[in-house]
């Protein structure tokens, strides 16, 4: 009986063993296997072409260079509209000042209207024509609300009562 306990020990540890064994063998065919794939990954398959893994970096390089060109784009037009904005801010305050400074009048006018003020510093060839309509306002004249022909005044601007109009063409 004791002899029988013994082969049954010995043959349990026979049998761990060989699990053992054939666990490593396992091991080492996986590893052999893993080494072959990661090989494969990292060498080109032919001479002169690229491997996976150089593909893989190319295509990872070029996102993030496509991402850094995105952001450096969107800070370089955010740049270039606040100093768009800030240029037209001080050509509306040089406007504004030698406005005030040719004529008080004026200066008042474009304080109490921005948009007149706007229109101007985008378009500064129209400080004439508000300069005229300024002069006329200074010699008692009345100012065409909707343009020439309208309240009152005739198609070249003069203003005056219907009978000065037939005085004048007549």
């Amino acid at each position: 009986m004791v002899l029988a306990a013994v082969l049954i020990v010995l043959g349990q540890f026979l049998t761990a063993g060989a699990v053992v064994l054939w666990g490593r063998a396992q091991i080492r065919a996986k590893e052999k296997e893993i080494r072959e794939q990661i090989l494969q990954f990292v060498t080109a398959p032919e001479p002169g072409q690229i491997s996976p893994l150089g593909e893989l970096t190319e295509l990872v390089a070029a996102r993030f260079a496509n991402q850094i060109v995105s952001q450096l784009k969107a800070q370089l037009y955010a740049a270039r509209s606040h100093e768009a904005k800030q240029e037209g801010l001080l050509q509306q305050d040089i406007l504004l000042d030698s406005a005030t400074q040719q004529s008080p009048l004026l200066g008042l006018l474009a304080g109490a209207f921005p948009s007149v003020t706007k229109r101007i510093a985008k378009n500064p060839t129209a400080l004439p024509a508000l300069m005229s309509l300024i002069q006329k306002m200074g010699s008692g004249g009345q100012l065409p609300l909707f343009g020439p022909g309208s309240n009152g005044s005739d198609s070249s601007g003069a203003s005056g009562s219907v009978a000065d109009r037939i005085r004048r063409k007549g």
